[in-house]
């Protein structure tokens, strides 16, 4: 169990051996199921459950503890299923009833890395789930699309609120332009008028004499 803290680890074979308790206790015949969800501490619960398999002729139980994510019970059990056909290939019923605890020959390691592999993504052999997966896919891109939409909408509103203040601006610019062209016009007339009288001024100054 790599990536477990040692609590968590020791909770876990708690579970394990509970399961596996019941087997002394319960019929288990061909074929025989059991889960438990793990809740090993209920400060910080292990999100996942055990599953439990006899083989077709009953005389051992494949156990597999499966953390986290979505892993329905009858993929579970399909790798069980995978789990006590491959062991049953490459091992004897004496061998197996000889094993001790913690002993694992280098075939059954084999055939458990196989499984683990093929198993680690429900979705590549599980219809269902695969179908689960695409949706949740879909999902995801409708959710980022509407946020890209409103994104958008709020550049789309950003953009037409810069471009009526600059409207505004240019509006009032063009206002004061044309008041500032009108009072330049209105000087050039008084400048015009001035310089037209104060010459009317000096002609009539230097003519008075020739009346006279």
């Amino acid at each position: 169990a790599k990536g477990v803290a040692p609590a968590d680890r020791r909770a876990l074979e708690v579970e394990v051996s509970q399961l596996l308790e019941r087997t002394r206790t319960t019929m288990v015949y061909p074929g025989w199921t059991a889960s438990s969800a793990l809740d090993t501490d209920q400060n910080a619960p292990i999100d996942g459950a055990i599953y439990a398999l006899a083989d077709s002729r009953a005389l051992g139980v494949a156990v597999a503890v499966v953390r986290g994510g979505r892993f329905p019970e009858r993929v579970a059990h399909a790798m069980l299923q995978e789990v006590n056909r491959g062991v049953s290939e490459v091992e004897t019923d004496q061998r197996l009833c000889e094993a001790r605890a913690g002993e694992l020959s280098r075939s059954c390691r084999d055939v458990f890395r196989g499984i683990m592999a093929t198993y680690s993504d429900p979705a590549k052999v599980d219809k269902v789930t695969e179908l689960h997966r695409k949706v949740d896919q879909v999902k995801d891109i409708m959710h980022d699309n509407v946020r890209n939409i409103l994104e958008t909408q709020i550049s789309l509103e950003t953009l037409q609120a810069k471009s009526d203040t600059m409207s505004a601006s240019a509006h009032q610019f063009l206002k004061q332009s044309t008041g500032l062209r009108r009072q330049v016009e209105l000087r050039n007339i008084r400048v015009k008028v001035v310089a037209t009288t104060c010459a009317v001024a000096l002609g009539a100054y230097f003519l008075m004499p020739l009346f006279n």
